[in-house]
């Protein structure tokens, strides 16, 4: 954490970032959060969970090594800091997609790829993960710019999303921190965080409805596209025809190298979509 003195850096011109609404996260705050959810031992590193909420937006940037758009810190506000919680993030991500996949292949011993697939896909996307969010009220502790403030940033999808993943990542590298050497205990960081995941799964989400409900093949697709490949899978209607007064359109959807993955029509384009997902999830066998 940065101390609140000197000149500190704007990361959009022209406009304050300062934001006298963000209070960092207290280490009381992040005791009762893990104890609600399973975690009895106290957190060893409160600047990792202080890290956890810092949004891109209340951090200083550099640009060419030049810093720009300085101005003085409010006495009310908290300085900018030097990182924000992306790298965190990241690290989430990867732990919250292997615990979900264990968690699923344990509680569904007999059951296919494509359904566990299917299953963790409708428990680890954006909307699910901000559910998540809110339920443990993480976005009472974010730290982001006044703009985001104004503009509904503490109850936005995406940053919700975000600080989950980065809570996690957090408590992963807190407990991970070993003093005495001994390789045995650096499991402790991941039994921690997979018991705290396990905890709010088995609170928060109810099997019965999920295993029923109906996912988007399209929304599918791109996620795990995203998540196995990091890249973004491209729709392109190449062809919109009449047959018998019916229109029929034609949709392709290629990877990052311009490979033609699948090809499916539909009534309307949205249907293509569709189709050609369902046809795409085929080929990588996720159904």
């Amino acid at each position: 954490m940065i101390s609140n003195q000197g000149i500190q850096v704007s990361n959009t011109d022209n406009v304050s970032p300062f934001n006298p609404s963000n209070k960092m996260i207290s280490y009381d705050e992040v005791v009762y959060i893990l104890s609600q959810h399973g975690i009895d031992d106290k957190p060893k590193d409160i600047t990792l969970y202080n890290k956890a909420f810092l949004h891109r937006s209340y951090c200083t940037r550099k640009n060419d090594n030049v810093l720009t758009g300085n101005i003085e810190c409010p006495t009310d506000c908290l300085p900018l800091q030097e990182e924000s919680n992306e790298r965190l993030e990241f690290l989430g991500d990867a732990i919250l997609n292997f615990v979900v996949a264990n968690y699923l292949y344990e509680r569904y011993p007999d059951a296919n790829e494509g359904f566990l697939t299917k299953i963790r896909t409708k428990i680890v996307n954006g909307n699910k993960l901000a559910e998540l969010a809110t339920y443990l009220k993480l976005g009472d502790h974010l730290i982001i710019s006044q703009q985001l403030e104004a503009n509904k940033g503490r109850s936005n999808k995406n940053n919700l999303e975000d600080v989950f993943e980065a809570l996690l990542g957090a408590i992963y590298l807190d407990f991970s921190s070993v003093n005495n050497g001994f390789i045995e205990e650096n499991g402790v960081g991941f039994q921690t965080v997979m018991n705290f995941i396990i905890n709010i799964l088995e609170t928060y989400i109810d099997f019965s409805t999920i295993v029923v409900q109906k996912v988007n093949p399209k929304d599918t697709f791109v996620k795990l596209a995203q998540h196995n490949f990091q890249w973004t899978p491209k729709f392109y209607e190449i062809n919109v025809c009449d047959k018998d007064n019916i229109k029929e359109h034609t949709i392709s959807i290629k990877n990052n190298e311009d490979f033609t993955i699948a090809v499916a029509t539909g009534e309307t384009r949205k249907m293509a979509e569709i189709n050609a997902a369902e046809k795409a999830l085929k080929y990588y066998g996720w159904s």
